[in-house]
């Protein structure tokens, strides 16, 4: 004798007048419009942090949760924006700030470039000194020291 049971569900006896009882197999559910048993929908609770986006799958929980491009995290707990200037994409001496959608490279004081390529300004160039006094660089602000000839 067939029992009713659909797919994705198993038929066991049972002392109930029908004889027989359907159980839905592991990551189903009894659908009571359909009759049968569908595939539980994981992401339908949502499970993942509201950054990230919710994907079903045939393994683990049923589900994972993905953040989204400029995000990384679990997805389920956090999602954290990612820090364009971590990656270091401007150059040596350059200084990175992170803006809305990417980052900007600037030279700091005392440099000058494009902030992909800083070069140092040599302070006596801008001759600081009086006429009869030498210019020399040195480290430390203001960068260089004036001493009679």
């Amino acid at each position: 004798e067939t029992h009713p049971c659909s797919g994705n569900s198993t038929c066991y006896q049972s002392d109930n007048p029908a004889g027989y009882v359907c159980v839905c197999d592991e990551g189903f559910q009894q659908d009571d419009a359909e009759g049968g048993c569908v595939k539980i929908d994981h992401c339908l609770t949502s499970p993942c942090h509201e950054l990230a986006t919710c994907f079903l799958v045939d393994t683990g929980p049923g589900y994972v949760c993905l953040c989204g491009d400029e995000y990384r995290g679990d997805g389920v707990t956090h999602c954290d924006k990612i820090d364009p200037c971590e990656a270091r994409p401007c150059g040596d001496d350059a200084v990175c700030t992170a803006t809305e959608g990417g980052f900007t490279c600037t030279c700091p004081e005392g440099f000058v470039g494009d902030g992909t390529t800083c070069e140092k300004v040599n302070p006596c160039d801008m001759e600081p000194c009086h006429r009869l006094a030498e210019c020399q660089e040195v480290d430390g602000a203001p960068g260089y020291t004036c001493k009679c000839r």
